[in-house]
């Protein structure tokens, strides 16, 4: 059981990872758009 419970652990840790990752992604996705629409208005 406590094995189980480790595995369990080991994927939970590699999802919320995942989740920060795409998170980060979607973050960064939206700031590119931000300065490209800042740099839009001054051309």
């Amino acid at each position: 059981m406590p094995l189980q419970d480790q595995v369990l652990r080991n994927e939970w840790i590699a999802v919320s990872r995942s989740a920060e990752l795409l998170n980060y992604k979607e973050y960064e996705r939206s700031t590119t758009i931000q300065t490209l629409k800042l740099v839009g208005c001054f051309l």
